[in-house]
Protein backbone atom coordinates (compact mmCIF):
# COMPACT_ATOMS: atom_id res chain seq x y z
CA UNK A 1 0.00 0.00 0.00
CA UNK A 2 1.02 3.09 -0.84
CA UNK A 3 1.53 6.03 1.40
CA UNK A 4 -0.31 9.18 0.15
CA UNK A 5 1.78 12.61 1.12
CA UNK A 6 -1.12 13.84 3.03
CA UNK A 7 -1.23 11.16 5.35
CA UNK A 8 2.65 11.39 5.46
CA UNK A 9 2.19 15.14 6.97
CA UNK A 10 -0.20 14.53 9.47
CA UNK A 11 2.15 11.29 10.93
CA UNK A 12 4.78 14.00 11.12
CA UNK A 13 2.89 17.10 12.28
CA UNK A 14 1.30 14.45 15.13
CA UNK A 15 5.14 12.99 15.92
CA UNK A 16 6.25 16.58 16.05
CA UNK A 17 3.76 18.20 17.99
CA UNK A 18 3.98 15.34 20.54
CA UNK A 19 7.82 15.59 20.66
CA UNK A 20 7.09 19.75 21.07
CA UNK A 21 4.97 18.51 23.99
CA UNK A 22 7.31 16.53 25.79
CA UNK A 23 10.31 19.15 25.86
CA UNK A 24 7.60 21.81 27.40
CA UNK A 25 6.84 19.52 30.26
CA UNK A 26 10.75 18.55 30.81
CA UNK A 27 11.96 21.95 30.74
CA UNK A 28 8.99 22.73 33.21
CA UNK A 29 9.71 20.10 35.65
CA UNK A 30 13.68 20.81 35.60
CA UNK A 31 12.80 24.34 36.27
CA UNK A 32 10.47 22.99 38.96
CA UNK A 33 12.88 21.15 40.57
CA UNK A 34 15.45 24.02 40.45
CA UNK A 35 13.79 26.64 42.29
CA UNK A 36 12.79 23.80 44.83
CA UNK A 37 16.29 22.63 45.55
CA UNK A 38 17.61 26.85 45.17
CA UNK A 39 15.03 27.38 48.57
CA UNK A 40 16.44 24.67 50.11
CA UNK A 41 19.63 25.41 49.67
CA UNK A 42 18.61 29.29 51.04
CA UNK A 43 17.07 27.46 53.98
CA UNK A 44 19.94 25.06 54.85
CA UNK A 45 22.29 28.33 54.54
CA UNK A 46 19.81 30.41 57.09
CA UNK A 47 19.12 27.73 59.32
CA UNK A 48 23.38 27.17 59.68
CA UNK A 49 23.04 31.18 61.02
CA UNK A 50 21.38 30.31 64.20
CA UNK A 51 22.74 28.56 67.00
CA UNK A 52 21.19 25.75 68.43
CA UNK A 53 21.15 25.12 72.14
CA UNK A 54 21.28 21.27 72.89
CA UNK A 55 18.72 20.43 76.13
CA UNK A 56 19.09 18.63 78.63
CA UNK A 57 15.97 16.20 79.52
CA UNK A 58 15.94 17.34 83.03
CA UNK A 59 16.02 21.24 82.08
CA UNK A 60 12.83 20.41 80.12
CA UNK A 61 10.51 18.06 82.23
CA UNK A 62 7.98 21.11 84.24
CA UNK A 63 9.50 23.99 81.91
CA UNK A 64 7.57 25.69 79.53
CA UNK A 65 8.82 24.82 76.21
CA UNK A 66 10.97 26.49 74.03
CA UNK A 67 10.31 29.96 73.16
CA UNK A 68 13.51 30.56 71.07
CA UNK A 69 12.56 27.15 68.94
CA UNK A 70 8.88 28.57 68.74
CA UNK A 71 10.26 32.28 67.58
CA UNK A 72 12.70 30.72 65.03
CA UNK A 73 10.15 28.37 63.32
CA UNK A 74 7.58 31.19 63.43
CA UNK A 75 10.92 33.40 61.66
CA UNK A 76 10.99 30.64 58.47
CA UNK A 77 7.59 30.16 58.16
CA UNK A 78 7.07 33.90 57.97
CA UNK A 79 10.05 34.04 55.50
CA UNK A 80 9.15 35.31 51.87
CA UNK A 81 11.10 33.03 49.70
CA UNK A 82 11.33 35.49 46.78
CA UNK A 83 12.85 38.04 49.12
CA UNK A 84 14.83 36.24 51.36
CA UNK A 85 13.46 37.86 54.38
CA UNK A 86 10.19 38.62 56.56
CA UNK A 87 8.50 41.23 54.80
Amino acid sequence: MINHPSRWKQKTKRKLLIGILLAIIIMFLVDLKDKRTTYENFLVREYSRFPVQAYDADQVSGSFGFPDMASLQNHFMTLDPALGYVP
